[in-house]
């Protein structure tokens, strides 16, 4: 299940840990757990689409998780950006792409802003995903992600799988995992914590 209400995310500074919370209405929430619960399932957990792939970079890239990565959600007309080091969240950022004209430029320029802006050393990796990835998009985006990291990839939310697929479904699927991370991200464990706030 994924809910996203952009507008309503709201960053938590009290402690020197980032908390992140997400305020949606109960009623959403009870509609939800009705329409559930009548096919027999029972809803545990609520994520957003940029946590839910923060949780499948974290269990699919454990080699990389202790450094400084970029993930960048396309969606639509909105980039979403979450910064992760250690398997935290250091920032989450989203912008409203509708009226740009040069995507890959607003993505370089929204990396080099929070490279500056958080005072960054060094981005280890910039993985890219989203419905909204072409590829003749990615090689764009991936050439900035080339000069600005020491590595640059579309996502692969299957990098930690074994699976039994044939050799025609494996390459369909690797064609299309950018499209998975939230789903996939969804269906895992936990891999970090976070904080679901309902009114």
């Amino acid at each position: 299940m994924l809910i996203k209400p952009r507008n309503k995310i709201a960053k938590l500074n009290s402690n020197p840990q980032m908390n992140l919370a997400i305020i949606t209405s109960k009623n959403l929430i009870e509609t939800v757990e009705n329409i559930t619960s009548s096919f027999g399932f029972e809803l545990t957990d609520i994520n957003t689409s940029p946590f839910s792939a923060i949780n499948t970079f974290n269990y699919n890239y454990p080699d990389k998780s202790e450094y400084i990565n970029i993930l960048v959600h396309i969606n639509q007309n909105i980039l979403e950006f979450a910064i992760l080091e250690n398997q935290k969240i250091l920032d989450y950022e989203f912008y409203d792409i509708s009226n740009e004209t040069d995507i890959s430029q607003a993505i370089e320029t929204k990396i080099n802003n929070i490279n500056k802006n958080l005072n960054i050393n060094k981005i280890v990796g910039i993985y890219f995903f989203g419905q909204n990835l072409s590829k003749e998009e990615y090689v764009k985006y991936w050439e900035i992600g080339m000069f600005i990291s020491d590595d640059s990839k579309r996502l692969n939310p299957f990098r930690m799988f074994e699976t039994v697929l044939e050799k025609r479904d494996k390459e369909y699927c690797s064609r299309m995992f950018h499209i998975f991370p939230a789903c996939i991200g969804g269906a895992l464990p936990i891999q970090f914590p976070t904080t679901v706030m309902v009114v």
